[in-house]
């Protein structure tokens, strides 16, 4: 099959509620939402999850010293609601609400070129920390 045979139409990811909350998630954050998993997915059944954006190790951020490096890491704790699981609408939420991802937040989105939220992940089975992963 030659490649100009083929449709090159994108179809975006998720049903109707997804898409809205992907564009309020980018209207309010200067990140863009690329995790391809449903909003009700469970991340964690505990009643406390820290989730934590490093950033120190990045490109751009290569020539700071390890303190001002430090500057664009975060912790950023979120609690279970009624103690129902944790879902993934429920992180995105928080970080929306949270100054550290603000579009107005000028200091932490000026240099930073991984602007893609790929993924939300567990770091250790035995830990309550997850790290975002971030993409250029």
């Amino acid at each position: 099959m030659n490649i100009m045979d083929m449709d090159m139409d994108y179809e975006p990811y998720g049903d109707d509620e997804y898409r809205e909350f992907q564009k309020y998630f980018e209207d309010e954050t200067y990140l863009r939402l690329c995790i391809e998993e449903p909003l009700n997915k469970i991340i964690s059944k505990e009643q406390i999850i820290v989730l934590y954006d490093k950033r120190d190790n990045m490109y751009e951020y290569s020539s700071l010293t390890q303190s001002e490096k430090n500057k664009y890491n975060n912790y950023l704790c979120i609690r279970s609601i009624d103690g129902k699981p944790i879902t993934l609408k429920q992180i995105l939420t928080e970080m929306m609400n949270c100054e550290y991802y603000s579009k107005d937040n000028a200091f932490q989105c000026s240099h930073l070129d991984h602007i893609y939220l790929e993924s939300i992940d567990k770091t250790n089975p035995l830990s309550i920390q997850y790290e975002v992963f971030l993409g250029s």
